[in-house]
């Protein structure tokens, strides 16, 4: 799907742009500015990390590597990426929440949902990682494969409103691993 997303460059980038300015990324992201005391911006970089599933760059290496970031008039390192992405003192499930309340703030104005069903959605995932040496990754078990896999489980609440789930809260979890007794 991503590959027929960027058919056409200038029109989806045009597109993801004004999408952001919809949701107000920047002003969102001057809210946790006060947690980067020196450097780059927290709001100069979190649209760069929201762009780059659309451009096809998943990691950190792939868009220093591509040059995306430059091209975004950012001007930092690899360093300056990871960093934000470690920092214990962003809240990164309020920045969620508040992107969420945007998002169906934003669906209630184009649709009408006063008659359909809400509800709150709680949904665990299985998330299968590749490589060995993934920091708190373990074999979990994927109860639609009923297999184990080597991953994270994720769970997510979520809100429906009957046109849309916004997500409201997560957390990542892993399994420990079971001894089967034979007795």
């Amino acid at each position: 799907m991503c590959g027929s997303i960027l058919a056409d460059g200038e029109k989806t980038a045009f597109s993801i742009h004004k999408t952001l300015e919809l949701f107000r990324i920047r002003r969102t992201g001057k809210f946790f500015d006060s947690v980067k005391r020196c450097g780059v911006s927290f709001s100069s970089i979190l649209p760069v990390l929201l762009l780059m599933p659309f451009y096809g760059l998943f990691s950190i290496s792939s868009l220093i590597m591509n040059n995306f970031h430059k091209s975004k008039t950012l001007s930092c390192g690899k360093t300056t990426i990871y960093d934000l992405k470690n920092n214990e003192k962003i809240a990164w499930r309020s920045l969620l929440i508040i992107i969420s309340l945007r998002f169906k703030s934003l669906s209630e104005t184009v649709q009408e949902t006063s008659e359909r069903i809400k509800a709150l959605i709680i949904d665990d995932s299985t998330l299968e990682k590749l490589g060995k040496t993934i920091e708190y990754s373990s074999r979990v078990y994927d109860h639609v494969s009923h297999t184990y896999v080597f991953g994270y489980k994720i769970l997510v609440m979520g809100y429906w409103d009957g046109a849309g789930f916004h997500p409201i809260d997560f957390s990542l979890h892993r399994e420990r691993a079971n001894k089967f007794r034979t007795h």
